[in-house]
């Protein structure tokens, strides 16, 4: 009984956030691989404290899914309903992930698609200009600007956001 309320406060802590929480409930190390799949997590929800306590506590930031190379930096692109969402909070992500070593440009398997690619197709402009200064490759650009000018928009703000991205990407 003791164990299944630890594992339900452990599960509450980290959904709802509680970072401070989270430490003092799970005072063990979690194993390496336990992180990798947490930071995954964290970085696709949008979630930058516990993105920096799971890097503090030792998560890889270049830790990958399978063998399709796709990072926590990838992560952070995902629109689950194709809208972006908080811009800034992802940004601050990318920044935090990158400055901790993650590998912008490092390209999934097999398209070879790089978070450049994926902000660009996510709708994400300021995480695109902030990964441009990053030096991407000629190839990484082209295809980031071929991708967001396959997307289409009707609504105003979105079509802002592309318009920017493209303009951004040099076309």
């Amino acid at each position: 009984m003791r164990l299944f309320l630890l594992i339900a406060a452990l599960l509450s802590a980290s959904a709802l956030g509680g970072i401070a929480l989270w430490e003092r409930l799970y005072p063990v190390k979690p194993k390496p691989r336990d992180l990798n799949s947490e930071l995954l997590g964290a970085a696709g929800a949008g979630r930058l404290d516990k993105v920096r306590w799971l890097l503090k506590a030792g998560a890889d930031p270049n830790a990958t899914v399978g063998g399709t190379n796709l990072t926590a930096i990838h992560f952070v692109m995902v629109a689950p309903d194709g809208k972006p969402r908080k811009e800034a909070e992802r940004l601050a992500i990318t920044r935090t992930l990158i400055e901790k070593g993650a590998n912008p440009h490092a390209a999934i398997w097999p398209k070879g698609d790089t978070a450049l690619i994926w902000a660009a197709g996510s709708g994400y402009p300021t995480i695109v200009r902030y990964l441009l200064t990053l030096k991407p490759s000629k190839a990484e650009r082209q295809r980031a600007l071929r991708i967001a000018a396959r997307r289409s928009a009707t609504d105003p703000v979105e079509r802002q956001r592309l318009a920017s991205i493209r303009q951004a990407l040099g076309g």
